[in-house]
């Protein structure tokens, strides 16, 4: 459904429903820069937005969404689909953040997300990740 401000209340009533039947409602994945986030927060529309540090703006502005999340009452989760290099910085900002549930990764999807990441990309042991280590972001392409 378009996340825009004629659907705010269908998106409202789904959230309620999701709500009452046990269930968190997330989204937000395509906007862009926390003045898009900005209508969706103060609606109310989701439990947990999802910015993309790939459309919102960066780590910065992934940050800066997270902090306005947590000022409405809404968790924050990265939208994380992507290959080896957003999951890097995915994983730097959800260390971060303090509003954070869960974050999603991309599991067993394709040998090739871990095939053309270096070795500072690291697994996963018991549905957690340490931090890459190296520099900037810690991993790089082979």
């Amino acid at each position: 459904m378009p996340e825009t401000h004629a659907h705010f209340d269908t998106l409202k009533g789904l959230r309620s429903a999701a709500n009452a039947r046990g269930m968190r409602l997330a989204g937000a994945e395509l906007m862009i820069g926390l003045q898009g986030f900005q209508p969706i927060l103060r609606a109310g529309l989701y439990d947990v937005v999802m910015p993309d540090v790939k459309y919102v703006g960066g780590i910065e502005e992934t940050l800066r969404v997270a902090a306005a999340a947590a000022y409405f009452g809404t968790q924050c989760s990265p939208h994380n689909p992507s290959g080896p290099i957003c999951h890097a910085q995915s994983l730097h900002v959800a260390s971060v953040i303090p509003n954070m549930p869960l974050l999603e990764v991309q599991f067993e999807e394709t040998p090739r997300f871990v095939e053309i990441a270096d070795a500072g990309l690291p697994g996963f042991v018991d549905g957690a990740s340490a931090l890459p280590s190296g520099p900037g972001l810690g991993v790089t392409l082979v």
